[in-house]
């Protein structure tokens, strides 16, 4: 892997670049940084110091990571279990906290508005965590948890999901 630009931005990958040399599957990318997803599931990020500058993400689940979503300012990776894995600014997805019980396994899908995400479990729970324009996460998941759905979708500030029934 090789990077240019801005160095706050993930443009000098120096310091990370025997951990790039080999074993790269696939890069991710936001606004601020990149999250690189190794053959081996481990995942090196570069970029913003909100997404750990440069560093290689200790994931301590059970599996690998196998995807990345990204939204502007976080990423969340999902390992082969369905768990959830988050990281960048707080605010907005950073940190899922909130929602670790129900991000430890069987997420299948994840969508992003600019500044939050929205997992679907296997079973179709839906739960969002972030930030949204006009409504908070928590208020968005007392509706959520009113219905089972197929699939969920993201535009620039909302949500949607289809009903499985």
């Amino acid at each position: 892997v090789v990077t240019i630009g801005t160095e706050s931005h993930g443009g000098d990958s120096t310091s990370v670049a025997g951990k790039l040399a080999s074993g790269v599957k696939k890069i991710y990318s936001n606004e601020c940084g990149f999250a690189a997803l190794k053959l081996d599931g481990s995942v090196v990020t570069l970029g913003y110091n909100g997404f750990a500058k440069n560093t290689l993400i200790n994931l301590t689940v059970e599996g690998d990571v196998r995807h990345i979503y990204a939204n502007d300012n976080a990423f969340a990776g999902v390992t082969s279990g369905g768990k959830v894995v988050t990281w960048g600014l707080a605010h907005f997805g950073g940190d899922s906290s909130p929602l670790r019980h129900w991000l430890q396994d069987s997420v299948v899908d994840i969508a992003s508005t600019p500044n939050a995400f929205s997992a679907l479990k296997a079973c179709g729970e839906v739960r969002s965590w972030g930030s949204l324009v006009r409504q908070s996460c928590d208020e968005a998941n007392e509706i959520l948890k009113e219905s089972l759905f197929k699939k969920v979708f993201a535009n620039g500030s909302c949500f949607a999901a289809i009903s499985k029934f």
